[in-house]
């Protein structure tokens, strides 16, 4: 027993010198976490050797080994509570502003509620806090500068609770942000689905349709200038291709023209080394040649003078020898007098054939002309054979015009016709006579109003149809009395409200939906409201298909 405690002595002075040893080591890592320095008054100054790499690879592995010890927390209580500790750190963080540390504060909550709602099984609790988490990420990293970055986080969100007016908007918001204006409108809609009264999503709603009004403005101003200006635009760039390519092959054949150069400077210099000659260099050598070509082209210019001047002289001698034979002969002839014919010309007048005085350019057309031209005598375009009756004639051609054309518009030129009249009528009997019903409730539309312009156009064959309108409308549901009754009266009126449709237009192409809006007079109450509040979407796909029925009637009409 003696010689046993010793030994277990040694021993336990070995263990504290080890915790000791660990302990130290513990206070290093501490003293160079960021986190933790923060956390305390009195701070350890850092090294100023210390790399800034070796800095943020300690703080992440600490970060990283927080995050591990967060999770591996076993009970849900626990779990939770530190979560919600998590959430209200970072809310102080994000009222002083420091968005970086709240950033973090929340993530780490959402990593341990993560473990509590694997594949979405979590309880009501526990999804709320994680989409509040979730919902203020996204707003952190709106607030620095990373709308994709929100726009996922806002996703997240939603992909625990898809019906989450929050997270809607957040959405919204980041894609507003980049760019993304139909994705943002999606959401928001979707949130007014959910919570109709919600005067941020309305508002935030209302700013995305004013910046998309603007910017299909703009597209429409854009198409219409390349629309008529588009054989213009066409010309200038085939003006702008063929300069460039111009360009390109002058390039080509000056770069071909070096090449060749080269070849003759380097022959150039073997004779020169033949001849036991100082060699040049390609640059000296080029200039030797531009000074003899120069040389060359003032020569030829002299030479090309000197032969003007002789051909000049030789011109002045032989008028002067003409001359002075026309004086020796005494002629009188002078080309500059003019004879009785020439100056009856000069008046512009002459006689026929039948003796009548009449311009000199008219022409008189013998028996075989007037008999190829035939009848030329101007006549009403009413009164032109039509195209059946003359069918019988190999020459014969139809010149009725195409369907919506002017009479005087057979060739198809451009042409533009106003059409608003005839569409505001068809538009408003289409919106009118849309027919829903649905399980017992039945809608009916009146007060129509209509706002706007259309036309039609043509150009070289091709059709353009032009149209832009605002409409506004009142509906009721109502419970009718028999199959039959599309009627209401007030007592079978159970809402009413008022339909907009503020940008009915043609830049709306494709699949592309037109924007409707719904506000409600006389809200529907129990024990109607659930039914007739879901059945919105299906009254405005309704209404939609009269407007696509409009389109259609007006590309038949004309």
């Amino acid at each position: 027993m003696e010689h046993g405690i010793p030994v277990i002595q040694d021993l336990l002075e070995s263990t504290a010198t080890m915790l000791d040893s660990n302990k130290h080591e513990l206070d290093l890592i501490s003293s160079n976490d960021p986190i933790e320095a923060s956390r305390k008054d009195s701070v350890t100054p850092i090294s100023s050797s210390m790399s800034a790499t070796s800095l943020n690879s300690n703080s992440s592995a600490e970060e990283n080994k927080k995050e591990k010890d967060d999770v591996d927390s076993d009970d849900p209580t626990t779990t939770l509570m530190k979560a919600m500790n998590f959430k209200e750190e970072g809310n102080a963080f994000f009222k002083d502003g420091l968005l970086s540390k709240a950033h973090r504060s929340y993530r780490r909550g959402t990593t341990l509620l993560q473990k509590l709602n694997k594949y979405n099984t979590g309880d009501e609790q526990v999804k709320t806090l994680l989409i509040t988490l979730q919902t203020n990420l996204s707003m952190v990293a709106l607030k620095q500068n990373k709308p994709r970055q929100s726009r996922d986080l806002a996703t997240k969100a939603l992909d625990v609770d898809k019906t989450h007016v929050k997270a809607l908007f957040r959405r919204a918001v980041a894609n507003r942000k980049l760019g993304e204006l139909e994705e943002a409108k999606r959401d928001l809609k979707e949130a007014l689905t959910h919570d109709p009264d919600n005067r941020v999503v309305k508002r935030e709603l209302l700013a995305i349709k004013k910046e998309d009004g603007l910017k299909k403005k703009k597209e429409k101003k854009a198409m219409q200038a390349a629309f008529t200006g588009s054989l213009l635009y066409q010309d200038k760039v085939e003006e702008e291709k063929r300069k460039t390519e111009e360009k390109r092959r002058r390039k080509s054949e000056e770069a071909d023209a070096k090449k060749l150069r080269k070849v003759e400077w380097e022959n150039e210099c073997v004779e020169r080394l033949k001849d036991e000659k100082p060699v040049v260099s390609f640059e000296e050598w080029e200039k030797e040649q531009k000074k003899r070509k120069e040389e060359v082209e003032k020569q030829k210019k002299k030479e090309k003078e000197a032969q003007r001047k002789k051909e000049a002289a030789m011109r002045e001698k032989a008028r002067k020898e003409k001359e002075s034979k026309r004086k020796d002969d005494g002629s009188d002839t002078d080309d500059d007098i003019l004879t009785k014919s020439e100056k009856s010309m000069l008046r512009g007048y002459k006689k026929t054939s039948d003796g009548r005085t009449t311009s000199y350019f008219n022409n008189d057309l013998s028996d075989r002309d007037k008999s190829l031209i035939g009848d030329i005598t101007p006549q009403r375009l009413s009164d032109v054979t039509s195209p059946t009756s003359t069918a019988s004639s190999p020459h014969a051609m139809s010149t009725a015009p195409a369907k919506g054309l002017s009479a005087w518009n057979s060739a198809q030129t451009w042409e533009e016709k106003d059409a608003t009249e005839w569409c505001c009528r068809a538009l408003k009997k289409n919106i009118i006579h849309t027919k829903f019903s649905r399980k017992k409730f039945k809608a009916h539309l009146y007060g129509t109003e209509i706002k706007g312009e259309a036309s039609f156009a043509t150009s070289g064959g091709r059709k353009r149809y032009i149209f832009d309108f605002n409409v506004t409308t009142s509906f009721q549901f109502f419970i009718p009395v028999s199959e039959n009754d599309d009627q209401p009266d007030e007592d079978s009126v159970i809402a009413k409200g008022d339909l907009s449709l503020p940008d009915v237009s043609s830049t709306v192409v494709g699949t592309e939906l037109y924007e409707i809006y719904l506000t409600w007079k006389k809200s529907p109450v129990h024990p109607h409201k659930e039914k007739i509040l879901s059945l919105q979407g299906e009254f405005c796909q309704a209404v939609q298909s009269s407007v696509e029925n409009f389109v259609r009637e007006f590309n038949s009409h004309y």
